[in-house]
């Protein structure tokens, strides 16, 4: 029975991480091959844009029902979740060169985008016994960074959009069947609120919101980041396939970054000194960035380890909120990271093009500048001090 039980919830983490893998790639389909998709729906840069950013507005939108219907049933979730995605990329080509019906599909495909990143925690909590919750947590929330980076290599090496559109229609349609065929019920949901008296007393320990807000900061600069790739590369005269390379890098190294935490904690759970050593080497390789683009070689690596830093901190911080607030639905805190990080990402990706448009210098240099300010703010306010906060206790550094 115990066997049964391992193979279940690792069938349910594999599950899900191919859905979030699937919907991140549908996010960034175009990213690496903007003038392509400009010329086969024939518009500008900026409705080309759309397909992503669409995704941004969709989470603002949807974040809030989805922490309540995930405490409902995770299964029945997702699975509506990916039936929306298989209605989406249906939809999306079946509308060949017609911009409007095609953007239609896309943002049928998003509303399921809260889902997919936000359910990482719930899938942890509610499958995978204590001792394994940050090795889930890490699987699961690194899944949609690994189809994001696959994705923008893809592209780039397809570049035909017809063809990278009925790829990803194939998979989407079997992605969906194999969660609606063999997604596991859930098990019995642990006492967590989703009560708005219970949200607005955890909103009022202002560490814990803190610890929230600057998490998503910091992930949305690599939001940012990603989502302006080529628009940052284009400048210092990098092709689609070498920004391509430069994503997959950047992305397949934040999973290993990620993945690698668990080590860190496997003995020991020295949440803040873990935290501390992953903002460090985002900080450190957000100003290499600005040197290294001289060089493709140079780029690949620095940016491998930017992610290494950027996107590896991500489970600690999702894991560490979700210990933090206990009696709360593990989506919530985990839907605030997120959510946060795709406004700032929305935002600070608007300044940035903006600069760029303005002084013809390189988005890389204003998104860098935020990363590090962002990481730094964040190293500066989260230290050995955490554990003044009784609600805090969690992330403090303990041998537990």
């Amino acid at each position: 029975m115990g066997e049964c039980k391992e193979m279940e919830r690792w069938l349910v983490l594999g599950l899900y991480s191919g859905y979030s893998m699937l919907m991140g790639a549908c996010w960034c389909v175009f990213s690496t091959i903007p003038i392509e998709a400009e010329d086969f729906y024939g518009v500008g840069s900026v409705a080309v844009s759309l397909f992503e950013l669409c995704f941004m507005a969709a989470y603002v939108l949807t974040c809030v029902p989805s922490s309540w219907l995930l405490n409902r049933s995770l299964r029945r979730t997702l699975q509506g979740a990916a039936l929306l995605m298989a209605v989406g990329v249906t939809v999306r080509l079946a509308a060949q060169h017609h911009y409007a019906v095609a953007l239609l599909g896309q943002i049928i495909i998003s509303l399921g985008n809260c889902v997919s990143m936000a359910s990482c925690s719930t899938v942890a909590e509610l499958w995978f016994p204590p001792h394994e919750a940050l090795l889930a947590t890490a699987v699961a929330s690194m899944a949609n960074c690994v189809g994001f980076g696959l994705q923008l290599l893809v592209s780039a090496a397809v570049r035909d959009v017809s063809v990278l559109l009925e790829i990803q229609t194939a998979l989407c349609l079997a992605e969906a069947l194999l969660l609606c065929l063999f997604f596991k019920p859930d098990p019995v949901h642990p006492e967590a609120s989703v009560a708005r008296g219970d949200l607005k007393t955890y909103a009022m320990k202002w560490r814990s919101m803190g610890f929230l807000l600057l998490s998503g900061a910091a992930f949305g600069a690599v939001n940012a980041f990603l989502g302006l790739l080529y628009r940052v590369l284009e400048p210092s005269g990098y092709s689609s396939l070498e920004t391509g390379f430069v994503g997959f890098a950047l992305s397949l190294s934040g999973v290993v970054g990620g993945v690698g935490s668990t080590l860190i904690l496997a003995k020991c759970r020295f949440y803040t000194r873990a935290l501390q050593f992953y903002l460090l080497i985002g900080i450190i390789s957000s100003i290499g960035l600005c040197f290294a683009v001289l060089s493709f070689p140079a780029m690949v690596v620095v940016s491998g380890i930017y992610g290494f830093g950027v996107i590896g901190f991500l489970p600690l911080a999702i894991r560490a909120a979700v210990e933090d607030a206990s009696i709360i639905d593990p989506s919530v805190p985990a839907n605030v990271i997120f959510l946060v990080s795709q406004g700032v990402g929305l935002g600070q990706s608007a300044v940035a093009v903006t600069l760029q448009h303005s002084t013809h210098i390189s988005a890389l240099y204003s998104l860098a500048l935020f990363t590090t300010l962002t990481f730094g703010l964040f190293l500066a306010l989260y230290q050995v001090d955490l554990s003044s906060d009784p609600a805090s206790e969690p992330l403090k550094d303990t041998d537990g």
